[in-house]
């Protein structure tokens, strides 16, 4: 029974090492690529930045046109001599329309300034569900890497107990060891087998934990690079306070609240100032009335 064990474990492991190696770079470009939050967080910045333009903050004049056009048929029919018989009816309709805000106490412009900041703010937004996703990847794929040391330590203790286990054999059968030699090297191999299955399904863990992250199959079978290089930063900390001031997600973020508020505060205020609109519109209608009656003269009305 114990060598039947030792054989599976063995080749339980053997497709680990034909596995495509993933680097840690390779799972961030493809988690960036397929995770569905950082999609939709880029999708949302792209519609505050769309809906930043001058017509939204009512910047712009506003022009409309409307129009129509209609066909009414009477029949009369009567011994008189004035009957008109069948007539005609043909009406024609347009309006076009201006209306554009001149000053309304400067609502405009803050409005149009609260907009730029929320287009901004939807881009560190963006940003942070990207760091935060980035940040999820890398502890997921550095957990797979530690499962995976973790593995090899245990199949290396289960080798030198099962080495131990054979040599106890054979000196017990040769009568150089007692029994609870014997025992007591098959139960330690025992308890090597059972951390390796215990490290094997860790890793399997782990791995479906990473195949989630990058929106991939969770039953996808990868392999990890246990050596990790980390560029050095040769940066004085007072530039590394700087440049964590200068494009931390969160701190920006705090920026841009703080500047929208102050915008919502003067369109507070504008509601108390005058405002000056200019509106002008022009018309058109047509009718025209038509009969087959010889005593009816064709009569056109145009405004």
């Amino acid at each position: 029974m114990m060598k039947k064990l030792t054989l599976f474990v063995c080749f339980f492991a053997l497709p680990l090492q034909a596995q495509t190696e993933m680097t840690a770079e390779e799972a961030i470009r493809t988690g960036l690529e397929n995770n569905y939050s950082v999609r939709i967080a880029r999708n949302q910045a792209t519609i505050a930045h769309n809906s930043s333009g001058l017509g939204t903050a009512a910047l712009l004049p506003t022009l409309g046109i409307d129009g129509g056009t209609g066909l009414s048929r009477s029949d009369q029919e009567t011994n008189s001599p004035f009957s008109f018989g069948s007539s005609d009816t043909r009406s024609l309709d347009a309006t076009i329309a201006l209306n554009w805000t001149l000053f309304d106490g400067m609502s405009m412009f803050a409005e149009k300034k609260r907009y730029d900041e929320l287009a901004r703010m939807g881009t560190v937004q963006a940003r942070s569900i990207i760091e935060t996703t980035v940040v999820e990847i890398l502890r997921a794929y550095f957990d797979l890497v530690q499962q995976q040391m973790l593995l090899d330590v245990a199949m290396s203790a289960r080798d030198i107990s099962q080495t131990r286990f054979d040599k106890e054999r054979v000196r017990n059968e040769l009568g150089g060891a007692s029994s609870t030699d014997l025992l007591n090297a098959q139960v330690a191999l025992n308890n090597d087998q059972a951390n390796v299955l215990d490290q094997q399904l860790r890793v399997e863990i782990a791995q479906q934990v990473l195949n989630i992250l990058l929106a991939r199959d969770p039953a996808t079978s990868f392999a990890v690079k246990e050596e990790i290089t980390i560029p050095p930063l040769d940066l004085p900390l007072e530039q590394l306070l700087q440049l964590a001031l200068e494009n931390n997600s969160a701190y920006r973020a705090a920026q841009h609240d703080a500047n929208i508020a102050q915008q919502n505060i003067r369109l507070a205020r504008a509601g108390f100032l005058p405002r000056l609109a200019l509106n002008a519109s022009y018309g058109y209608s047509d009718r025209t009335t038509s009969s087959d009656s010889p005593n009816f003269a064709e009569d056109i009305n145009s405004t």
